[in-house]
């Protein structure tokens, strides 16, 4: 089976356990991590006691969507001081990675973003979209979406791990 088929039966099976619950400063460092690529799952995804914390840890906090591949808090929780939307543990857009999408203004965010980088994204816009980007090693970067404009836009952010087959 592969390894995302893996994650999501694991994540959707794993009995909810005693957790932190969303908005609790803890937990919302610990997804930063994940968003910003501090952190990664991938790196990590060989080491059974490690998934299988991240496993518990995440659905004690979050529930399935039923109309996406997303998954919602079970409560209040902010990322980068912007309001939790949606989690997408395995992947950003199409690739392979960890990914939120945060409600707030898309220079909002991407100026707290770019100030934990300690650097500017590269960004592109077309069709209504803004894209940005900023590599942050061989194998992983970190990507900054907004699909439409205003109080409306959709803001995604996470790390994208670029690996081979």
């Amino acid at each position: 089976m592969p390894f995302i088929s893996v994650l999501l039966a694991a994540t959707a099976l794993t009995s909810t356990v005693a957790g932190v619950p969303p908005g609790n400063e803890a937990e919302e460092a610990y997804l930063e991590k994940l968003v910003m690529c501090q952190e990664s799952w991938f790196s990590w995804k060989d080491d059974d006691r490690r998934m299988s914390q991240y496993l518990a840890r995440f659905d004690a906090n979050f529930t399935r969507s039923e109309d996406e591949p997303a998954f919602l808090p079970k409560g209040p929780a902010n990322i980068l001081g912007f309001p939790l939307i949606k989690v997408y543990p395995q992947s950003v857009g199409m690739g392979l990675g960890f990914s939120v999408q945060l409600g707030g203004q898309f220079a909002k965010i991407r100026s707290e973003v770019e100030n934990k980088l300690g650097k500017p994204f590269e960004c592109s816009a077309s069709d209504g979209m803004t894209s940005c980007g900023a590599e942050l090693g061989k194998n992983k970067s970190l990507t900054l979406t907004a699909f439409g404009n205003g109080a409306n836009a959709i803001n995604l952010i996470g790390c994208f791990y670029n690996y081979e087959k």
